[in-house]
């Protein structure tokens, strides 16, 4: 009887063995298809830039709309559509023979005035030299000391005439007041014009600039003299180099944005023009060798919301508190809580917990820097047209 119960026991302990390593392999089988897919990058440090991006349209920097000063018919037009012009020469030609009538006239009477002058100071000296004599009474000596004031205004009254018709004559030639091209022309020979009539758009297109609204957190960031790089959005791979020339010191009231004015040199290769919509980029800080992020890979965990990040150590999920520094362009820099060399948890992050098992999904993923290249900036002789876009 011992010998049968002890063979009895015999089998049930192996039994029950056997059922414990089935068991077991049932229970690694459900962990193994409880692990969390992921997918990583492995963190690596490279250069970056904090950068301000606005789009604005071109502009010139000396673009004026020519007003007639003085009436009259034009006669002559030296300038037309897209003709260059220096500055001083002549864009059109007014009738300019009223006005030259009008000058004779003025210098005319300029001369009948002086002479007046002349006689009327004789005649004063005459009359002072009787009142010393006693022959005439005083009030006769006052009256021709008026008689000389008079005549004087009278000089001066003329001049001012002779001064106006000669500035007259002068504006019926309209000039050029800079150097620069007729972007449009208003008025055609044979016209009468009068004052305030337009004549002629003048623009210079050697020196654009582009006028940015920017908040006042951007204008904290930004100094004269940064370097900006400005691109076309309708043609990839152009782009142009500029640089900030004026910062805003007051807010528009509608708006509560400051004006920051960029330039950039008319002479580059493929050269915009003015009215052309781009956009500008300006480095406003350097980081060099930084770890950075894509913003939405952070978990904010607790009351506080602290950042966190979950990093794949082995088959496992670590979360590491994380210190955030600047944001560049849709990435994080981070200044505490990531090494180099760290596997971040770019995807499936949210809802794991440190030693939870997790599987990575796309071993491609590794290898590739957590850090991606920054916005670049043109170099100091950087050519204006790029074959490619970034």
């Amino acid at each position: 009887m011992l010998v049968i119960v002890a063979i009895l026991v015999a089998i049930g302990g192996i039994t029950f063995v056997n059922r414990m390593k089935s068991g077991g392999g049932e229970l690694v089988q459900a962990v193994e298809r409880t692990r969390s897919p992921v997918r990583v990058v492995v963190a690596a440090a490279g250069d970056e830039d904090e950068t301000i991006s606005h789009t604005d349209a071109l502009e010139a920097a000396h673009d004026v709309m020519l007003t007639a000063e003085v009436a009259g018919k034009v006669v002559r037009l030296h300038k037309d559509l897209g003709d260059s012009c220096k500055k001083g020469e002549a864009l059109l030609q007014l009738d300019a023979e009223v006005y030259k009538i009008a000058l004779l006239q003025a210098e005319a009477g300029l001369k009948q005035a002086r002479a007046a002058l002349e006689q009327a100071r004789r005649d004063s000296a005459r009359v002072d030299k009787l009142v010393k004599r006693s022959t005439v009474a005083a009030q006769t000596a006052e009256k021709a000391s008026t008689a000389v004031e008079t005549a004087g205004a009278g000089v001066k009254q003329s001049s001012a005439a002779v001064m106006m018709a000669r500035r007259n004559l002068r504006l019926a030639r309209v000039t050029c007041p800079f150097a620069g091209q007729v972007a449009q022309r208003f008025v055609t020979q044979g016209q009468m014009v009068g004052n305030a009539t337009l004549l002629a758009r003048l623009v210079d297109a050697s020196q654009l600039k582009v006028t940015l609204n920017v908040p006042a957190a951007d204008l904290t960031r930004m100094k004269v003299g940064q370097r900006a790089v400005l691109e076309d959005p309708a043609q990839p791979g152009v782009r142009f180099v500029g640089q900030v020339s004026r910062l805003g010191v007051a807010a528009d009231q509608l708006t509560h944005t400051f004006p920051a004015e960029v330039i950039v040199t008319g002479d580059q290769a493929g050269a915009p023009r003015p009215g052309q919509v781009l956009k500008t980029t300006i480095v406003v800080a350097s980081h060099p060798s930084a770890l950075t992020i894509p913003e939405e890979t952070l978990v904010y965990l607790g009351r506080d919301k602290a950042p966190h990040l979950v990093l794949a150590r082995g088959d496992k999920a670590h979360v590491s508190a994380v210190t955030l520094g600047p944001k560049v362009g849709a990435r994080r820099i981070i200044q505490a809580g990531l090494t180099v060399g760290d596997k971040v948890v770019i995807l499936g992050q949210h809802g794991l917990t440190t030693g939870a098992p997790i599987e990575v999904m796309d071993d491609a993923t590794e290898g590739k820097p957590a850090s991606t290249a920054k916005t670049p900036a043109a170099p100091e002789s950087a050519p204006a047209r790029t074959l490619k876009a970034r």
